[in-house]
Order: C-alpha cells, then sequence, then structure tokens
C-alpha cells in the first residue's frame, strides 16, 4: 500500500510506501511527520509482518533539508537503542493490544511491545497488557537500556507496568517480553 498501513496484516511479504511529508518529492514549504510518527508507524508495520518504505526529497538544489536531516537522526538514534524490537523481528501471535504493537525475536524466545504515539501524545507512566500471561521467570526490560521494570498481574489477567520517569516519554518505548505467552483476547487481533 501507499501512505497508508494496511489495517490487517497480509500473508505475504509487503511494505508500506509512505513520505516523510505529503509528497513524493520536494515541496516548498512541506509540513514533515515527526521522528515519533514514524517510529510508532513503523512499529505497527513491523508488527504486521511488513516493511516501510520512508520516501524523502531533495531541494532543486538536490539538497535535503535541515528539518529532515534532523527527523531521520532522531529516527536513527532510536533504533541504535531499540532496534532489536525491529529489525529481524518476526509477527507475534498477537501483534495489537491498544497502542502497543508486539513483535517476536526470529526464534521466538521472546517478544517485544512497542508503545506507539501520535504527534500530540507522550507514553503514560503505566501501561498496560491485557494480552499477557505471565510464565515462570517472567521479566521485562527496557530494550534500549536493559532497565528491568517492575510489573503485576491483577485478577483480571491484566498486566501493568510502571515505566520509570527518566525514559523520554515524547519518543515510542520498547518493552522486552521474556517469559511471557501473548493471548488472544477479545480485545487483541491474533493475525
Amino acid at each position: 500500500p501507499e501512505q497508508m498501513v494496511p489495517a490487517e496484516p497480509y500473508d505475504c511479504p509487503w511494505e508500506s510506501c509512505m513520505t516523510l511529508s505529503h509528497a513524493w518529492g520536494y515541496s516548498n514549504g512541506a509540513r514533515f511527520k515527526s521522528a515519533a510518527k514514524v517510529v510508532s508507524t513503523l512499529a505497527e508495520i513491523s508488527a504486521k509482518g511488513g516493511s516501510l518504505l520512508l520516501g524523502i526529497g531533495p531541494d532543486p538544489r538536490g539538497l535535503i533539508e535541515q528539518a529532515v536531516v534532523d527527523t531521520l537522526s532522531k529516527i536513527g538514534k532510536w533504533l541504535e537503542r531499540n532496534g532489536e524490537a525491529i529489525y529481524a523481528t518476526r509477527r507475534a501471535p498477537v501483534y495489537k493490544d491498544g497502542r502497543l504493537w508486539f513483535t517476536a525475536s526470529k526464534d521466538g524466545s521472546k517478544y517485544f511491545a512497542i508503545y506507539g504515539i501520535s504527534d500530540d501524545e507522550t507514553v503514560p507512566s503505566t501501561i498496560e497488557f491485557k494480552s499477557l500471561k505471565a510464565l515462570k521467570g517472567a521479566r521485562m526490560t527496557l530494550v534500549g537500556t536493559g532497565a528491568s521494570l517492575g510489573w503485576k498481574e491483577s485478577s483480571d489477567g491484566t498486566v501493568s507496568v510502571k515505566l520509570p520517569r527518566s525514559i523520554d516519554r515524547t519518543e515510542p518505548v520498547a518493552i522486552r517480553l521474556t517469559g511471557f505467552k501473548l493471548v488472544d483476547s477479545l480485545c487483541c487481533p491474533s493475525k
């Protein structure tokens, strides 16, 4: 698909072809997507088993605008810290739970959850999972730092994790899930 992400995963290799602005080429005064929006879109596409082709256009002199360079740099820095949750991952048995997008390691030994945000949002201090079942020895860590996260499972099966105050809440957060099973529920598609 072009300039969109499909509502459901495809059962074949696919990519979403999208632009950083509204056009494939240079457009004077273009407004660009934020790094947080692009990373959140990348997380959704990866969770659905696809790839993202992100197009940018040089200006009439053949140069890349500084705003584009800055955005791509922010995306690159996020991927340097959190790329394990994106690169070489597979579609998980459940790919979505609210604002959370799930990917699986190639060998299936761990899952990753990426909390996606829009331009005007921030990541909340507590994230709830309705599609996780903790197994013996289950643990959560931040992908970017490896810091352990405290979590608890309530009687209704909801798993809650409180995020450290020190994280940047203006960008998506990637969490490594080890020793958890993803379970299908009415809120969570499982294709």
